[in-house]
């Protein structure tokens, strides 16, 4: 397992921990993740990349966009 990997294992497994759901209808989604976010407020973080804000279900997941955004724009939102 690469140190990125784990790291999104470890951003998956606090995510579920927190109660951040699969696919709620009407929430945003974490790009890295896939997971669902309850609204913008209950966000971990955001960053914006090409004028579209990326909202994220933990610390982990916003610093690995920041890094990559490319490979993860357009995988949610």
């Amino acid at each position: 397992m690469t140190i990125k990997n784990a790291i999104s294992a470890l951003a998956l497994c606090a995510a579920l921990a927190c109660g951040v759901s699969a696919h709620a209808q009407g929430s945003l989604t974490c790009p890295v993740t896939k997971l669902s976010i309850p609204s913008a407020k209950a966000a971990i973080g955001k960053s914006v990349y090409k004028k579209k804000t990326y909202y994220f279900c933990t610390s982990n997941c916003k610093m690995l966009f920041d890094k990559t955004p490319a490979k993860f724009a357009g995988k949610g939102h």
